[in-house]
């Protein structure tokens, strides 16, 4: 019993080690510029001052205030919530006058209060996340603008893919590729002479409503698009929420050595069976461990010392 427990910890301790050296492979993959991309920041710089249009038509941001850091794909930006934005300098082309649609994947820091705006062009559109739902609107008329608040309730620290479309008829708002509002809405939106604000809103001469969290993968289209589903992946380990043994935990390895459904990274208690992972006096350590005639720290097995 003594070689096998010895045994069970090197085990232990090989996972330990996979788990830090094993390189995040995500399984979901960057926008790609096509013939209906007005403009598209991928935010993969990750230093400098400026992010870079990935289209032809060379609308760059200039960052203000926020910090480079690990993002949905590669490097993101991390935001304030205070007095960070990105300037991206007016040009007419950048919007579209009869069909939109604002994109970005998101994780916020907080969701409740103020606005958090993620893109906007003062004049024809405009997403955020308000109330902690997704939220957004377009500016034709009559009757101007028109906003549209979603129905999902968004959790903070996690990465959601979110998005506004209007065709010319609707807006609708995106939690994840999937529809959660829509609102009959007609009209052109106007060409206007105004810039475009990632991480803030701006009217004239007023920053304000800045965005509280990390934004990555910006992008800006001339249709409404049609989105497919987003697969979650809530611990970012490159393994979707669905097939991960360990939703809220990184653990690409996927290890189980108790085999009991639940991930070794994860599991009160590794090394006996315990899928319900009971745990009655709420200390970490699962009830099969702590009552079996040893604790977790002496890797309890069975009943027996023998």
């Amino acid at each position: 019993m003594k070689k096998l427990i010895l045994i069970c910890l090197l085990l232990v301790s090989v996972v330990g080690l996979s788990q830090l050296a094993y390189s995040m492979d995500k399984n979901l993959e960057e926008y790609e510029v096509d013939e209906n991309t007005v403009a598209l920041w991928h935010f993969n710089e990750n230093s400098g001052t400026v992010v870079y249009d990935e289209t032809d038509n060379g609308y760059d941001g200039d960052i203000n205030g926020p910090i480079w850091v690990e993002g949905r794909f590669g490097s993101a930006l991390d935001f304030d919530g205070v007095d960070d934005y990105i300037f991206v300098a007016n040009s007419p082309t950048i919007q579209t006058s009869t069909e939109v649609s604002l994109e970005a994947w998101v994780k916020a820091d907080s969701v409740d209060g103020e606005e958090n705006t993620i893109i906007k062009k003062n004049g024809p559109f405009h997403l955020s996340i308000l109330d902690g739902k997704v939220y957004g609107g377009v500016y034709a008329g009559p009757p101007d603008w028109t906003f549209l608040s979603g129905n999902t309730d968004l959790d903070i620290g996690e990465w959601y893919h979110l998005a506004m479309t209007y065709d010319g008829e609707h807006i609708r708002v995106f939690v994840n590729g999937v529809e959660d509002g829509s609102i009959e809405k007609t009209g052109t939106m106007p060409i206007v002479s105004q810039d475009v604000y990632i991480g803030s809103t701006h009217d004239p001469g007023n920053m304000r409503w800045y965005f509280d969290g990390t934004i990555d993968e910006v992008r800006i289209s001339n249709i409404a698009r049609d989105f497919e589903p987003q697969e979650q992946d809530t611990d970012n380990d490159g393994i979707i929420d669905e097939e991960d043994n360990c939703v809220y935990t990184p653990n690409v390895g996927q290890w189980d050595l108790d085999e009991d459904g639940v991930g070794d990274w994860c599991d009160n208690c590794p090394l006996m069976v315990n899928p319900n992972q009971l745990d009655s006096d709420g200390n970490d350590k699962g009830d099969e461990c702590e009552y079996c005639g040893f604790s977790w720290e002496s890797m309890c097995l069975t009943g027996s010392s023998n």
